[in-house]
């Protein structure tokens, strides 16, 4: 197995602090007032990009579920 060399170790750490900056699925259900298994089926569906970054984590990005909600919205009829 290889060694962590340092360079490596601060790569991984900048990917790390880079995935918290994104929203988690607790995130997106509380701001829309959803549960969060309404937000699992958005991403199943595929109503929501999302980014997987593995089998559990999966983070989003504000500007693209904003713009994929609003198309989810039903407007009112006048």
């Amino acid at each position: 197995m290889p060694r962590l060399t340092k360079d490596l170790a601060d790569s991984y750490a900048v990917s790390n602090a880079a995935i918290e900056h994104l929203p988690r699925k607790r995130d997106i259900a509380k701001r829309y007032g959803v549960s969060l298994r309404t937000v699992d089926r958005w991403v199943k569906e595929r109503l929501i990009p999302h980014i997987r970054f593995g089998n559990r984590c999966v983070r989003f990005r504000w500007a693209a579920v904003e713009r994929a909600v609003d198309k989810l919205v039903v407007k009112e009829v006048q």
